[in-house]
């Protein structure tokens, strides 16, 4: 009984670091450290969930051997989701950063220069600077860079990571 006590706690510590780990993720930090220990991690808790399933099995406990191969469909399910959810909070990012031009662009056909900073946009052109969609627990901002006639508009996507705007081009993201 206690060895099982001390399994399951074993697991929903694993679950628990995994659970972090998809957040680091999408909190942008950096990929490598994060994709090894996200790795072992999934490993960690695919074996235990076939190591609880097995156990049930041979205690001819058949629902928690279900839930203990249940179990191992976790990490995989997280490792998607985490890919969609990045993906669709650049899909978001874009959006905003969208609306942002879209204010530089009226400014700049109202008094034919590009204004200094983006606070320099509100309320005239935008209501406020929205924050980018990066992040799950910190909000990550644009940054505005403007020299002469250039301008850039820029957000980081991943650590050290940069998706950069300017109005001669589209979106590039350096790799």
């Amino acid at each position: 009984m206690m060895r099982n006590l001390k399994f399951g706690m074993g697991c929903t510590l694993a679950f628990a670091v995994y659970a972090i780990l998809v957040v680091w993720r999408l909190e942008s930090f950096s990929w490598n450290i994060e994709l090894l220990l996200r790795t072992l991690v999934s490993i960690l808790i695919f074996f235990a969930g076939i190591r609880s399933g097995f156990a049930m099995l041979a205690k001819r406990k058949y629902r928690g051997a279900m839930i203990g191969f249940l179990f191992c469909l976790v990490p995989l399910a997280a490792f998607m989701t985490s890919g969609r959810l990045f993906d669709q909070k650049m899909d978001e990012t874009f959006l905003r950063a969208d609306l942002i031009i879209t204010a530089l662009n009226k400014h700049y056909a109202d008094s034919g220069d590009y204004p200094l900073s983006l606070e320099k946009l509100v309320p005239k052109y935008i209501s406020s600077v929205p924050p980018t969609a990066m992040g799950v627990v910190s909000k990550h901002v644009f940054f505005y860079e403007k020299e002469l006639l250039k301008v850039r508009l820029l957000f980081e996507a991943n650590d050290g990571v940069y998706c950069k705007f300017t109005p001669n081009s589209d979106w590039v993201c350096d790799d």
